[in-house]
């Protein structure tokens, strides 16, 4: 018995159309989506950032409506079908920036550890600050490493550490990384025994890793005997920081200052 015309007609209506590409395109652009916000709730878990933590479910579930949406049947789409898949467009995309770039800073300084065995030499990035005899700089201000005539350098190094671990005057959470002497010479001192010590901190509201070094040592500087201070804090992702390096380098010398008193800064000895 020959089909009617009408039959073939709804059943061709009613036989599932292949996706096009650009569904298909959409598809996987969510299903990338879906995964950054697992791996972006999982890091930001990690660090302990609250905004990472909040926004990254919210993402996830945007995205897995959008792909449902996607795929319903052509017979149950229509004009309402439409309009939500706009207004979650709308929803999403902002929100999957945010993600991706927190993503991809936290990524950074994950892999950007600076490793180092000793004092660095120079600043790698431009919102580097450093108060040293080499290679001296800073967003603003003086850039002098500090001389305290009235301490021992085994003093100067607890109370470094008690900056780091206590937020006395600075309050990001810090962790000590590593301290061991370091055998150095400056032109016009001659060689110097002193002591490397490396923390790492957590910026308070990104949670970004930075990093900040000390080198203390005894010395003699224009007939004064003292321990010199060098300062370098340096962030691992981005070109500028903000002014927390310097931050972080000025309250810890002044810290310093502070707790011996007897203290000068100095450019050269």
């Amino acid at each position: 018995m020959a089909t009617k015309p009408e039959e073939l007609e709804a059943e061709e209506r009613c036989r599932p159309r292949p996706r096009s590409r650009c569904q298909l395109c959409l598809c996987s652009c969510c299903g990338i989506l879906i995964l950054i916000s697992l791996a972006e709730f999982i890091l930001a878990g990690v660090v302990g950032l609250a905004l990472g933590m909040g926004l990254s479910p919210v993402l996830l579930l945007l995205a897995a409506l959008y792909v449902v949406l996607l795929i319903r049947p052509d017979a149950e789409r229509g004009p309402k079908c439409r309009i939500l898949r706009i207004l979650l467009l709308v929803l999403a995309t902002p929100l999957a920036l945010v993600c991706v770039i927190l993503f991809g800073l936290h990524l950074q300084t994950f892999f950007n550890n600076p490793g180092w065995d000793s004092f660095p030499e120079s600043c790698r990035v431009a919102g580097c600050c450093r108060l040293s005899l080499s290679d001296p700089r800073c967003r603003e201000g003086a850039t002098m490493p500090l001389l305290i005539t009235n301490a021992t350098a085994q003093e100067v190094g607890q109370e470094i550490r008690r900056w780091a671990e206590g937020k006395i005057n600075w309050p990001e959470d810090c962790r000590w990384v590593d301290s061991k002497p370091e055998a150095y010479s400056v032109p016009s001192m001659g060689a110097i025994s002193g002591t490397f010590a490396w923390v790492s901190c957590s910026t308070s509201a990104w949670r970004f890793v930075d990093d900040i070094a000390w080198r203390y040592g005894a010395v003699t500087c224009s007939q004064d005997t003292g321990v010199l201070v060098e300062v370098h804090s340096e962030q691992r992702a981005g070109m500028d920081d903000g002014g927390h390096n310097m931050y972080r380098a000025r309250f810890s010398v002044g810290h310093l200052q502070q707790t011996f008193g007897s203290s000068r800064f100095v450019d050269a000895c």
